[in-house]
């Protein structure tokens, strides 16, 4: 099993992805999508993060990164996706993650709001009361955790390569820039 004994921290991998873009067994039990809306719009409402938005998310959870000294060993955002690998304690997952969840979302339709007089449209949910979609699904998946140096090493491959298993292009180097700069080796974990 792999710890770090100094603080008794683990590794996790973790993933959300924005709303509506994937379909949970609760969901299909729920027939959530069918009931949207009275029933009229019972498909997925998928929005893609364009190049600046996966540029402004990743920003965010650098200074989140950095401003709570995580420990993160890979990180790649795939338009509707994101990976997170993780050393810390399993209790902290929940924290992190609602941390970066929140405060992109604040900051991605603040962003979108500087917008609208550039001719944006904000997602809206309800015509009535303007309320816009959530930006990220309502949970994440369960940390799953890492217990060989030969599976971390394969989740690293995994989240480093997974734009181009989505058939997505690389990174531009000012966003490959600040993962490679946001993330630590694995000699700085164990």
């Amino acid at each position: 099993m792999l710890s770090n004994d100094k603080m008794n921290k683990k590794v996790y991998h973790i993933t959300t992805a924005i709303h509506d873009s994937r379909t949970s067994s609760r969901m299909i039990k729920y027939q959530v999508r069918e009931r949207r809306e009275m029933g009229t719009n019972p498909y997925p409402n998928i929005f893609y993060f364009t190049e600046d938005e996966e540029l402004l998310v990743t920003q965010i959870i650098s200074k989140i990164v950095k401003e709570d000294n995580l420990q993160l060993l890979a990180y790649n955002i795939c338009s509707d996706h994101i990976h997170l690998l993780l050393s810390c304690d399993i209790d902290e997952v929940s924290k992190i993650m609602q941390k970066i969840k929140g405060r992109t979302s604040f900051l991605l339709n603040k962003e979108k709001e500087n917008q609208k007089h550039k001719g944006f449209k904000p997602l809206v949910e309800d015509k009535k009361k303007q309320k816009q979609k959530p930006i990220w699904q309502q949970k994440y998946s369960a940390p799953k955790e890492i217990t060989s140096v030969k599976q971390l090493e394969n989740t690293i491959k995994y989240i480093q390569t997974n734009r181009s298993k989505h058939q997505l292009p690389p990174h531009k180097d000012n966003l490959q820039n600040i993962i490679d700069g946001m993330c630590c080796s694995i000699d700085g974990i164990f």
